[in-house]
């Protein structure tokens, strides 16, 4: 893992630590909401060990999510812009 990365994992596991203070104190969708981060700060350094990084939220969760569709699909997913919807 590169370095930019060890902080964001430390910055996830500090928010599974809230979730179950939160979750203790009896405050559930507060305790979900840090799930969340604590997914999107382990997304973000995953893609920084790939030496991948972005300036939005928006562009962290696309990237993980083309990235994760690569590896499932041996490679054949074309770039975020196109969308074979239309």
């Amino acid at each position: 893992m590169k370095k930019g990365g060890i902080p964001l994992l430390d910055k996830a596991k500090r928010s599974l630590f809230a979730v179950k203070l939160l979750l203790d104190q009896g405050y559930p969708e507060f305790a979900m909401s840090r799930v969340y981060y604590a997914m999107f700060y382990m997304a973000e350094a995953l893609l920084m060990s790939q030496g991948l990084s972005y300036r939005t939220h928006g562009g962290v969760i696309g990237a993980f999510g083309v990235n994760s569709l690569k590896r499932v699909a041996g490679g054949n997913v074309k770039g975020c812009g196109e969308n074979k919807w239309k």
